[in-house]
Order: structure tokens, then C-alpha cells, then sequence
């Protein structure tokens, strides 16, 4: 069977709370202790955190509300603390790492026991306006900042990766190996044979890696990490998708469902439909079906858990007698009636002789509307379409190539099946579901072994604490040797 969906995309924006301290300005009844700030801290992972005030004997004597408005959103890194100021940002690093880069902090900025200097009010005011302006300048504080910066971009990931750089040779020619023993379909058993052949060509193969339990451990790593970059790819560039499901048994009498995707991969002109996941299921019920489609989507981060969530109120049957479960009068009903009906309108055979410029312009609407495109553009660029079918121009491409995400077979389900029947062979019937996913996913969708690139998935490989083929703190992989007709070989290698 086949699924057809539509769906939003939508991205979560982190916004600071600044509205209590704008609004201290406007309501003259809101006191300083209602005040509330922001303050970032090293200790509550470099994110934002309401600071409450009990009292106002937290802020300087020399301000007023509109003053600790200004600062506290020029400075977001001031905090207050009986009366005085201090940086949240040179509180949270250790002075060890700042005194490294040769840097200082005043132990007055950390402690917030930073206060105004001077006979009156005015010089108050100056004299801690240039306390801020020299501390924001300074080395010290500089350095902090770079120093949060670079926490933020998982530099400890990097520095693991950099001090194994001479171990990544190694490590890639065993999974190049294994990524080509997937892509062949071969068995797990033959990386320990393929690595003492390259051994004996020279090549250095490392100590470890190369048994056939770390054969499927690659090989699901790899696919897991390709199947993450897809999901990656879709969510960041807003694709539109079909996904299309289909359920068979394999030669071990398992149940399997095969789910595919068809959107735009990389270029967005470029519409494929592959495999992307393999999973077994108890029985074939829809209701089965349905929960292990669900199931299998949320294996693969945040974009599917938010799709499988809408999923579950677009599946229109979830009885093997495919008897709908939703009123007839249900409005999706009508919705996917109206899209058949529409997306006629599109192509140039459906067109009369002669129309005017507002012919098809609803249809077009509702299309932009189903496919979360510019419908102004949309409209725009199909009467431009009018003119000259030949072509598409750039306002109608955008909701062209959501209409080619739709279906019309689930043909890659099946090619998937025929795929999946070859890995599950008589002699490894007892693979597990997840390795069956892995290596037909490889064997179906991953590029061919000349393309394949193995530094990304070396490097989530070591950071998730994983070895490489030279780690030393291991046993190596103990080789037998063949004895049955010594004497007869020996006599051969002369």
C-alpha cells in the first residue's frame, strides 16, 4: 500500500524574555524587584535563565529603571548582586583556562562586587558606565567570550577527531571494506578474509575492526548515520514527501514492511524515490502497520518524531478490510478529492484551446495552499506556465516539484523487496530485522563503493566512544591457520 501525505514544516525559535524589563519602562507601577534579566551562565549549558530580584536592594543606588533596562539589554552578561554589578560570562569560565591565554579577571567582576566610584550621583553613573565599557574591551573578558563561542561548536568532538587523525587511514580502509561487503551483499564472514588479503598486499589494515561482529557494526553505523543526513537534508531545506509502505514476508517467514521516500535529496530539481527503512512486524494488520510505520520514523530525530505525530491523524484505514475510520463527511476526504481533481489542471494536455488568464488560478490556489507553497507566486507563474508550457519559470518550480513528490506506485517498494529477499538468503535467515535494514539500505540507496566517502562516519564513529582499528588497549583478532595439507602446500611454494 501506499501513504500520501502533506505536512508543515516548521522551525522553533528561542526568543529571550525582555518583555518584563521593556515593560518596566511603560508601567511606572512595576518596581525593581519585578524586574526580571537574563543571565547566561557556563554552568546551565551557555543558555538563558530567569534572574529574579526579591528586592531592590540588588541594583546599584546610582540607577533607575530605564538605566537597568539599557545596561541589562547592551550587557546581557551583567548580574547583580547586593548593589553591585558582575559578568556572568568570566563567573562561569575557570580562571585556569583564561590565565592559560594569558588573561586575568579581576576577581570583583566574577564575585559581582564591581560598584560605582564618586561624590555625587552623575559621577556614579560615569564611573561605572566606564567600569562596563573598559571591562567589555578587555582580554580577559574577551577571551571568555571566545571561549564560550567554541564550547558551542563541539570542539571537544573536533579535538577528539584531530588527535586520531593518523589513525583514520587505518580505519578507513576497514570501512571501505565493509561498506562494500554491504553494497555486494556479502557476508559479515568475509572481512576477516578481505582484510588478511590486503594485509598480504601491503596495506595496513590495523589491530581491531576486522571480525565479523564488527563487520555488522559498521555497516549499521554507517547506515543509521546516511539515514540521519537524509532526515537532515529534508528538514533544513523544507522538502515535501511521500512516503510509501508495502509488507511481505522474507524466506525466514518474517514479516517485514519496507518503507520508502520520495522527495528531493541534495538538489531540489532532483525527485527520487528509495528505500529508506526495513522493519518487522508481528502481523499484517493496518493497525500494525500503522503503529510500526510510527515507530520506525522516530528512530531518526526530531523532523520524524514530529511527522510521525501527524501521521496519526492521516492515515485513512486502519482495518485490513480497509474500511475508513473517519466520518464520511471527514474534511481530509474531501481535501484529497479536490487535490485528484486539481492536479489535472496542471498538465498542458488538460488545457482547452482557448483560456483566459484566470483559467486554473483556483486550482492553483489550493495546490499552494495543500503543498505550503507562495500561492501569489504560484498563481503568478502558472499563467506565465500558460504562455509557454515548455518551460518552467521560477515561480511555478516551487510547487512543480512538490507535485512530483506524489506517488502514482509503490514499484521502489517492491524493487526493495526483490533487494531485500537477496540479502536474506537460505544461509542468513537469521538475520536481525536491523541488519536486514542496514544492508538493504546500503545494497539500495548509498552510493557505489568509488563514491563512498568513509571520514564523516569514522568521526561519529570515534566520538560516540567507539575504536579504531589501531587501539592498542584491546586483544587483536586471533587468525587460524589452515593446516589440512601442509606438506602439499610447502612442496607448492617452492
Amino acid at each position: 500500500m501506499s501513504g500520501l501525505l502533506k505536512y508543515a514544516f516548521t522551525k522553533t525559535k528561542v526568543i529571550n524574555n525582555d518583555n518584563n524589563i521593556n515593560n518596566s519602562e511603560i508601567n511606572p507601577n512595576i518596581t525593581k524587584q519585578n524586574i526580571v534579566t537574563n543571565e547566561t551562565s557556563l554552568d546551565d549549558d551557555h543558555g538563558t535563565k530567569e534572574m529574579q530580584f526579591e528586592s531592590d536592594t540588588e541594583f546599584p543606588d546610582c540607577w533607575d529603571l530605564k538605566q537597568i533596562s539599557y545596561f541589562t539589554k547592551e550587557y546581557p552578561w551583567i548580574y547583580f548582586k547586593k548593589k553591585n554589578i558582575g559578568c556572568t560570562i568570566c563567573k562561569g569560565i575557570k580562571q585556569n583556562l583564561l590565565d592559560h591565554k594569558g588573561s586575568h579577571v579581576s576577581s570583583e567582576w566574577i564575585n559581582g562586587e564591581v560598584y560605582p566610584s564618586g561624590s555625587s550621583l552623575e559621577k556614579k553613573k560615569t564611573n561605572l558606565r566606564k567600569k562596563i565599557a573598559k571591562h567589555k574591551s578587555s582580554i580577559a573578558h574577551l577571551n571568555a567570550q571566545k571561549i564560550v563561542t567554541e564550547s558551542e561548536k563541539n570542539v571537544m568532538d573536533e579535538h577528539i577527531f584531530k588527535v586520531k587523525a593518523a589513525e583514520h587511514e587505518s580505519t578507513a580502509r576497514i570501512f571501505r571494506t565493509a561498506y562494500s561487503i554491504a553494497k555486494y551483499q556479502r557476508p559479515y564472514t568475509d572481512l576477516p578474509k578481505m582484510t588478511d588479503l590486503q594485509i598480504l598486499n601491503g596495506l595496513d589494515m590495523g589491530r581491531v575492526l576486522q571480525s565479523n561482529v564488527s563487520c555488522s557494526n559498521i555497516i549499521d553505523h554507517i547506515a543509521l548515520e546516511m539515514r540521519k543526513k537524509i532526515a537532515l537534508d529534508i528538514i533544513e531545506n523544507n522538502r515535501k514527501i511521500t512516503i510509501l509502505v508495502d509488507e511481505s514476508t522474507t524466506l525466514s517467514k518474517k514479516s517485514m514492511l519496507v518503507i520508502c521516500l520520495r522527495c528531493a535529496v541534495g538538489e531540489p530539481d532532483d525527485i527520487y524515490t528509495f528505500l529508506f527503512d526495513i522493519v518487522e512486524i508481528p502481523n499484517a494488520s493496518a493497525i500494525t502497520i500503522k503503529e510500526y510505520i510510527l515507530k520506525s520514523l522516530v528512530k531518526f530525530g526530531q523532523f520524524f518524531t514530529s511527522l510521525a505525530n501527524n501521521l496519526k491523524q492521516r492515515l485513512f484505514t486502519t482495518q485490513s478490510t480497509k474500511v475508513s475510520s473517519v466520518e464520511s463527511n471527514d474534511p481530509s476526504r474531501e481535501i484529497f478529492n479536490n487535490l485528484l481533481a486539481d492536479l489535472e489542471m496542471i498538465s498542458p494536455n488538460n488545457w482547452p484551446d482557448s483560456c483566459d488568464i484566470q483559467y486554473g488560478d483556483t486550482s492553483i490556489r489550493r495546490l499552494s495552499k495543500i503543498f505550503k507553497v507562495d500561492e501569489q507566486a504560484s498563481v503568478r507563474g502558472f499563467r506565465e506556465y500558460k504562455d509557454f508550457p515548455s518551460s518552467l519559470n521560477d515561480n511555478i518550480k516551487p510547487l512543480m516539484n512538490a507535485v512530483k513528490t506524489l506517488a502514482i506506485s509503490s514499484a521502489e517498494c517492491e524493487r526493495s523487496f526483490s533487494s531485500m529477499n537477496e540479502v536474506v538468503s537460505s544461509k542468513r535467515s537469521l538475520l536481525t530485522s536491523d541488519h536486514i535494514s542496514s544492508l538493504a539500505f546500503i545494497n539500495c540507496t548509498g552510493p557505489p563503493v568509488n563514491n563512498f566517502k568513509p571520514l564523516p562516519y569514522i568521526k561519529t564513529w570515534l566520538v560516540s566512544g567507539k575504536r579504531s582499528a589501531i587501539e592498542e588497549n584491546c586483544p587483536k583478532r586471533l587468525k587460524v591457520n589452515d593446516k589440512t595439507y601442509k606438506s602439499i602446500w610447502s612442496c607448492l611454494e617452492k
